[in-house]
């Protein structure tokens, strides 16, 4: 009799962690993937690069309250989503502690602005180069940058990247 409900409980036990595993859309249990994980890594890394840019010593690895983007993501990508979540309100908290209250609840999205890369070579086969948001401003930039190593100088290319 024992061993039978020693067998049926083993039973109820396998059964209720195969329904969990199941389950792949479980926030409580599953990791929000790359997508939520980069955002999270962003954000988090981003507001707390402002805090300590106001407040050095808000620095704390042991609590999550630092700006290194690879290890918010790593963690993010094996940790369940709504333990995330918490994390992220947490280290919020602690920054706005550690600094006042005047850091943004999230990041904005970073802007994606347009960049020109321009080449320009130089006599003596010099081969300056310059990165700028315009393509003048990379253009002006790479000559002015050629020009400090050589006399004559020529653009090659400027490309938008």
């Amino acid at each position: 009799m024992i061993r039978a409900s020693l067998f049926a409980c083993a039973l109820v036990v396998m059964a209720g962690s195969t329904i969990v595993q199941a389950m792949p859309n479980d926030p409580d249990t599953t990791p929000g993937g790359q997508r939520f994980c980069k955002q999270y890594a962003s954000t988090t890394a981003g507001v707390v690069a402002d805090a300590l840019r106001r407040n050095p010593s808000c620095l704390d690895y042991r609590r999550g309250v630092h700006s290194n983007y690879g290890m918010h993501f790593d963690w993010c990508m094996r940790t369940p989503r709504t333990e995330v979540e918490g994390a992220a309100d947490n280290i919020r908290r602690l920054v706005a502690q550690c600094t006042g209250p005047a850091v943004r609840r999230s990041a904005p999205p970073p802007i994606k602005r347009e960049s020109w890369y321009c080449r320009a070579k130089g006599d003596g086969n010099s081969v300056s180069w310059a990165r700028s948001g315009t393509m003048e401003r990379s253009r002006q930039a790479v000559m002015q940058e050629c020009g400090k190593k050589s006399r004559s100088c020529q653009l090659l290319s400027c490309n938008r990247e």
